[in-house]
């Protein structure tokens, strides 16, 4: 799966089991209790999903992906404590203790959030995060109330939390629209003496080249090898050293300036 619909998924879909469990803990809701169990069930599955797919796309261990594997393993506990046969009691710590754990991934996220560069978007990442914290902290609170103020503190702590779920959705998919897309001539490596040199694993060479003296419209340099202009490009194993980049006779975008227009373009 693409890395950015991993990302658009996850995020999306544990928005979609914040709002499901905050339904089932909406007290004036026209329906049965067991409806309401039910969606809470299924909500927090859904949670778990969403958190599970955002951990995997953190390649490295930092504190984003453990507070997205916190929030799994709360989320996964909360649904053990609906589904076990066990007492009452028992039922009610479990479930606690997955509110807790979910607030601590988030509070744990924060700690990659807070140090990056300070942006508009950033401060509505550490907003959502704080919201999903505070909302997960008030339900696991509502677990140690009476009848009446546990239903009211669970009821806001769950749309606490869905706010900051959907807020940190709606941020994640606004970056996501206006990332530029990658331009694959632009995979290039810098040389020392200023040359650019294109790996010949990141594309398949043209057999076209173009007429001497064009402007590039990639700026990258050919390459000389028996008197010939070629593209940046390997010849066989033991052959590469005959391959010498040269410079420009002028800045790029002279008329001599020996580099294509348009004919480098990957296919």
């Amino acid at each position: 799966m693409n890395l950015d619909l991993k990302i658009l998924s996850g995020v999306w879909i544990q928005a979609a089991g914040t709002v499901l469990a905050a339904l089932g803990a909406t007290p004036s809701l026209p329906a049965g209790e067991q409806t309401k169990t039910n969606l809470s069930l299924i909500g927090n599955v859904k949670q778990a999903m969403g958190n599970a797919l955002l951990a995997d796309t953190e390649k490295t261990v930092n504190f984003i992906k453990i507070g997205e594997e916190l929030q799994a393993a709360g989320n996964s506990t909360v649904v053990a404590g609906i589904l076990l046969p066990v007492q009452e009691e028992t039922k009610t710590t479990f479930i606690i203790q997955g509110n807790l754990l979910q607030s601590l991934g988030n509070l744990t996220a924060l700690a990659d959030l807070l140090p990056e560069e300070k942006s508009f978007s950033r401060l509505l990442h550490i907003c959502a995060s704080l919201l999903q914290a505070i909302g997960n902290s008030l339900q696991a609170l509502s677990g140690k109330m009476g009848q009446n103020g546990q239903q009211t503190v669970n009821f806001a702590g769950s749309w606490i939390q869905a706010t900051g779920a959907v807020l940190e959705a709606l941020v994640q998919t606004r970056e996501l629209s206006r990332k530029p897309p990658v331009q694959k001539n632009e995979h290039h490596s810098a040389t020392a003496n200023g040359a650019v040199f294109m790996p010949p694993e990141m594309h398949r060479q043209s057999d076209v080249y173009p007429p001497r003296g064009e402007i590039p419209s990639c700026g990258k340099p050919w390459f000389r090898r028996a008197g010939k202009e070629k593209r940046g490009q390997t010849f066989g194993a033991g052959r590469s050293s005959a391959l010498a980049p040269f410079k420009p006779d002028s800045a790029v975008g002279s008329a001599s300036s020996k580099t294509c227009r348009g004919h480098c373009a990957i296919r």
